[in-house]
């Protein structure tokens, strides 16, 4: 993931996660699904980080998996979606369910 620009601490705390679980829930703020899903991710080096996010995401440590997922919501705002937006969206609405949201 380094090497594709993306670049994560393993040493990730409870504060560092919910902080990132807040800043991808104001992003998607008065977002419309709809209008999210007409931007497509066309750039190589964008679809193999957005496949390699969900791939270790569900091989990683247990409490890494939040931090790529969110992640993988945060890049397909900023650049359009791909296939791995569909998991990331399963996952993040897991994580919504976890807090009661």
């Amino acid at each position: 993931l380094r090497q594709l620009g993306e670049h994560f601490c393993t040493n990730q705390s409870t504060v560092s996660v919910m902080a990132e679980f807040f800043k991808t829930k104001f992003l998607l703020l008065g977002k419309d699904v709809d209008i999210l899903m007409l931007k497509v991710i066309n750039d190589k080096h964008m679809l193999a980080t957005m496949d390699l996010l969900e791939t270790t995401s569900i091989y990683c440590p247990r409490h890494m998996s939040p931090l790529l997922v969110l992640r993988i919501i945060q890049l397909s705002i900023s650049h359009g979606v791909c296939e791995s937006t569909a998991f990331g969206f399963a996952f993040y609405s897991t994580l919504l369910s976890r807090i009661g949201d």
